[in-house]
């Protein structure tokens, strides 16, 4: 497991922290956990490539059949 800390999560996701914050907070985007009794919290690098991909499916979906 790769542990991404918020700004390597708005790097990859192309998203405000802000935005990564509020989302994950009204469950719209992977939630972070603390590591350790740190005051540290990460994202699983496997949960945010998953949403990702859910992110482009829902994208192909929306689009419709080629003409």
């Amino acid at each position: 497991m790769q542990a991404l800390r918020v700004g390597a999560v708005a790097a990859k996701t192309s998203l405000a922290e802000s935005t990564i914050w509020a989302w994950s907070q009204a469950g719209w985007f992977p939630k972070p956990f603390p590591l350790g009794t740190s005051r540290v919290v990460v994202w699983d690098e496997a949960d945010i490539d998953e949403w990702l991909t859910q992110q482009k499916e829902k994208q192909h979906e929306s689009d419709g059949p080629s003409q």
